[in-house]
């Protein structure tokens, strides 16, 4: 009889700390349209397109951001937990979703791509809740009817690919970002590639639209 391999989804109480989370987001003030990934133009780099599947609003954390003291120690401390280097992060994605905002089901590896890039694909997600919400705006992982409700200063971390095969979507960790009801969600991804993500990223190799 065929077994399936293990899955783990874990969770972490006060993974990020109220004066860390406060630096990060003051230093992030311009949020924009969350956008998916379009088709890739003539330099193998794809568009950025808005779409009604992700209403939420984004903004990247980069430059001065990337050198903040809580950047740094929030990185160190994710790449401590999934033991892979943080060169091999994608900067941190900060999330915005005011009431009846969300992200319907997705998943983070994309089969038909993500292995054609020098980076390799999304092997793991680390989420990170910066505030609570009064209702509504769980992380549901449709494939295993399992629901995580955001808490302010925890995380989440699930694989995107299997164990044995980390070229090959685990297609039970389709996801989707529920409708906030009441309050507001703040959050962020750290996405985890399976090989070096910053060198060929400089170099306009990782796909871009991310």
């Amino acid at each position: 009889m065929n077994q399936e391999p293990a899955l783990r989804i874990v969770t972490f109480d006060d993974i990020i700390s109220e004066e860390e989370m406060a630096e990060l987001l003051a230093s992030t003030k311009v949020f924009n349209q969350s956008r998916d990934q379009g088709e890739a133009n003539a330099f193998g780099m794809q568009e950025g397109i808005i779409s009604s599947k992700r209403t939420s609003q984004t903004a990247w954390c980069q430059d001065t951001c990337k050198e903040l003291p809580s950047y740094i120690a929030v990185i160190n401390r994710i790449a401590e937990i999934v033991q892979v280097p943080s060169e091999n992060f994608e900067s941190m994605q900060f999330l915005k979703y005011h009431v009846g905002e969300r992200y319907v089901e997705h998943h983070d590896m994309n089969n038909e791509k993500d292995n054609d890039f020098a980076c390799g694909p999304r092997i793991y997600t680390f989420f990170l809740y910066l505030s609570d919400v009064e209702e509504g705006g769980e992380t549901h992982f449709t494939q295993l009817n399992l629901s995580v409700k955001p808490r302010k200063g925890s995380g989440l971390l699930w694989p995107s690919v299997l164990s044995e095969n980390p070229t090959v979507q685990d297609e039970r960790t389709m996801h989707e970002a529920k409708p906030v009801l009441r309050g507001m969600k703040m959050a962020a991804n750290v996405w985890v590639h399976l090989y070096d993500f910053s060198t060929p990223n400089h170099w306009a190799c990782t796909g871009g639209g991310r």
